[in-house]
This record gives C-alpha cells, sequence and structure tokens, in this order.
C-alpha cells in the first residue's frame, strides 16, 4: 500500500515506512489511521494523507479522482528517537473528523430532507454525497429535528438517521456520505478452499451477555414482562428494569431492542486474513466453521495492519445488521 501525504499543496510519499494501522468500526464514525517512518527532510507540516494502492503512477490523478483506499487529516505528528534512529510518528482520521470537530448553530428542523441534512452540515466541509444515497429520493421526514447546544456536524445526521430512518451514517474512504453503513454490496466469503484464505478464526458466544427478561415500567407501574424463551430454555437468568418513561421511543419496542442488541453483542467472529481487506464495514459475511456456518454476519470492525511481518487484517462480526439501539 502507497502512503502519500499532502504538505503545503504538494504530494510526498515516505520511502521507508516501519509500520501501518487502521481501524475502521461501524460504531465509530471516523476511520483511525497510525504510520511511522524513519525521519526525512521535507516531512515537516503534514495536513492530509491518503493510502492508494502499491505501484501507483500519478498519484495527483487519483486523489483528484477519487481512487484511493483512505483520505483523512492529519491530527498528531511526532518526531521520536531512539537508539534505533529517528523517527516520524502520524495519528490521523478520515474526512468525517471535519464534521465530529467542528460544532453546527442550535436549530430545530420541521420535516427535514436528508438531502438538506447534507447540504448545510457536511457538504461544506468538502464532503460528496454517495451515489446509493443520492439515488435515494425517499430519504424524507416528518416531524421535528432539534439541535442542541454542543451538537457536532456529524451529530446532526446521524440523529437524523437515527430518529427518522432507522439507520447510521457512514462517511468512506473517499469522502463520501451515505445514510446507512449497512447499504454495503456483496458478500465476503471466508473460506480456505473456495474464498478468502484465514490464518484464524475464533467464534465468541458470551451466554453472560444475553437477557431471560426485561420487566417494563410504564407511569402507572408495572407494564409488561418481555421474556426470551430461547434464554431461559438454555438455563439463562439475566434480568433487566425498564421504566418506559426514560426509553427511547417509551413503547414495548424498546424491551425488543434491548433484547435482540444482546443477542447481536454475545455473539461474535474474529477472522484474521494475511491480507490487505480494508472498507468492508456493514457487507455480509460467511465463514466456513461449525460455530456459524448458519450465521447471518456483518462486518462490523476491522483493524489492518502492516510491518516487518508483513500484512494482515482482523475483521469482526457479528448477527445481523439493524441498528443497535439501547434505550
Amino acid at each position: 500500500m502507497l502512503i502519500v501525504f499532502e504538505s503545503g499543496g504538494k504530494f510526498i510519499s515516505p520511502k521507508n515506512v516501519v509500520k501501518t494501522e487502521l481501524e475502521q468500526a461501524v460504531d465509530i464514525p471516523a476511520d483511525s489511521l497510525e504510520v511511522l517512518f524513519y525521519y526525512e527532510k521535507g516531512f515537516d507540516d503534514l495536513q492530509k494523507v491518503f493510502l492508494l494502492e502499491d505501484g501507483c503512477i500519478n498519484i495527483e490523478n487519483a486523489v483528484q479522482n477519487k481512487n484511493v483506499l483512505f483520505c483523512g487529516i492529519v491530527d498528531e505528528q511526532r518526531a521520536e528517537t531512539n537508539e534505533n534512529g529517528e523517527y516520524i510518528r502520524v495519528f490521523a482520521r478520515s474526512m468525517a473528523a471535519l464534521l465530529i470537530d467542528n460544532e453546527c448553530i442550535v436549530q430545530t428542523y420541521k420535516n427535514p430532507s436528508f438531502s438538506i441534512l447534507y447540504e448545510r452540515h457536511a457538504k461544506p466541509f468538502g464532503i460528496s454525497l454517495n451515489r446509493s444515497t443520492a439515488d435515494n429520493k425517499g430519504l424524507s421526514s416528518r416531524g421535528l429535528l432539534k439541535l442542541p447546544k454542543g451538537c457536532s456536524h456529524y451529530k446532526a445526521i446521524e440523529k437524523y438517521c437515527d430518529e427518522f430512518l432507522g439507520t447510521i451514517p457512514r462517511v468512506d474512504h473517499k469522502g463520501e456520505l451515505c445514510h446507512n453503513v449497512f447499504d454495503s454490496k456483496g458478500t465476503l466469503v471466508f473460506d480456505n478452499r473456495y474464498g478468502i484464505p484465514t490464518a484464524s478464526v475464533t467464534v465468541i458466544n458470551k451466554r453472560c451477555a444475553v437477557y431471560s427478561s426485561i420487566h417494563v415500567y410504564d407511569a402507572h407501574g408495572f407494564c409488561a414482562n418481555v421474556t426470551d424463551k430461547n434464554s431461559v430454555y438454555r438455563g439463562i437468568i439475566r434480568e433487566r428494569f425498564l421504566n418506559l418513561l426514560n426509553s427511547k421511543t417509551g413503547t414495548l419496542s424498546d424491551a425488543d431492542n434491548i433484547m435482540s442488541n444482546a443477542k447481536r453483542n454475545a455473539f461474535s467472529v474474529t477472522v484474521k486474513v494475511p491480507k490487505v481487506l480494508i472498507n468492508v464495514l456493514g457487507m455480509s459475511a460467511e465463514v466456513d466453521h461449525d460455530n456459524c456456518r448458519e450465521e447471518k454476519l456483518v462486518v462490523y470492525a476491522v483493524k489492518y495492519r502492516e510491518n516487518e511481518k508483513g500484512q494482515s487484517t482482523r475483521l469482526l462480526l457479528k448477527r445481523g445488521g439493524e441498528k443497535n439501539v439501547d434505550p
């Protein structure tokens, strides 16, 4: 993978990179990148960073046409010296960082559309609109969207998607905004015979993470008892109390969401592959393993690492692709 920095309008690439780490997760709006390389002159004030395919000849053209694996802003730059030499360490985040770091004006929208949120809270920062989202004409709503003091531009978009669409937005590796991270098309097949070869597979099933029942209360006292028969059958005893006055929607669906989220987070698969496999958040996944062949999995987190030992990617897979809601 080719690492390119932008400094003073010029593109420069370090010659001796020691380590590269890229982390992506559904529940973290901005991807994070760490790069460590031997000290070189001319790398004094790095502003942006791009990851390109190895062998890229025309860097400027690749950046201009968004033929990139990552683009982001440099958050921190360090000059380090130890017994092995002099290094430069760079920490960066994807373009979503601009939406996270900037506060928007306190306001209330009436019947807002997604396009309005994009035009006012993302476009001014150079974020373009993902094609699939731009082609979706049904992203409108009826109701009020209140943006309080301290609300970031990303939070405004996230709040809209949460309250009106029931989705999680995402700014992708090209700097394009999508209204739903789980809109990703295609399926990753991890299979050493016919699919993506794996170095290791770990299947985790946490009995301690699911609930057997949720006791629901409203303004008048006890309202209902929501029970997971499968958990009871498995001998799991784990209860929770929910006050609808303090929950997200104030309905029994909040209890159902708690149950389903607990089941999703209780089961996970970690797959390690000896190659680059990034920008796949939200994609469906299948794993050739006895304990999860029948599971419908999606990619929730990715950690790519490249150092003197080579390249590897660790992926976290979870059940389903619905939005997590925790009242």
